[in-house]
């Protein structure tokens, strides 16, 4: 291949750049099976061996890629619900519940058996206006 990246922010070549979508990545991608094509060790392969060749490289590829637009959006927030503020803002009072009410070593296994328990049992004990 002629073309090579020289920095992180040039990861498609030039004449792709305009290209949105897929298509540049799945040009680049025919164009790597192109110049594998052309190496003696791949030219020995059955069609077989080559196919499954094919798959090991666009996984690859899949793997790899810069623009995440194969992978699954990765969620940096965190959606709030009501049980997830007072679980939040309760913790010290939940852990306390686990521990006295029923005996359980907070961070443990045990303790997560009883989780929902004691935070309904915290809930119970909030006020209207907490």
């Amino acid at each position: 291949m002629e073309w090579g990246p020289t920095s992180k922010e040039e990861d498609m070549p030039p004449e792709l750049e305009e290209e949105e979508g897929g298509t540049a990545r799945q040009k680049i991608l025919q164009t790597v099976y192109g110049q594998l094509q052309k190496l003696d060790s791949c030219k020995a392969l059955s069609n077989e061996t080559w196919l499954s060749q094919v798959q090991a490289y666009k996984t690859w590829f899949y793997n790899h890629c810069e623009s995440g637009a194969n992978h699954s959006q990765i969620k940096v927030g965190c959606s709030w619900t009501g049980c997830t503020i007072i679980q939040e803002t309760h913790k010290m009072a939940i852990n306390e519940v686990i521990h006295k009410w029923y005996g359980k070593k907070v961070g443990t296994k045990e303790a997560l058996s009883v989780y929902q328990k004691a935070v309904h049992r915290v809930v119970k004990q909030l006020t209207e206006e907490k």
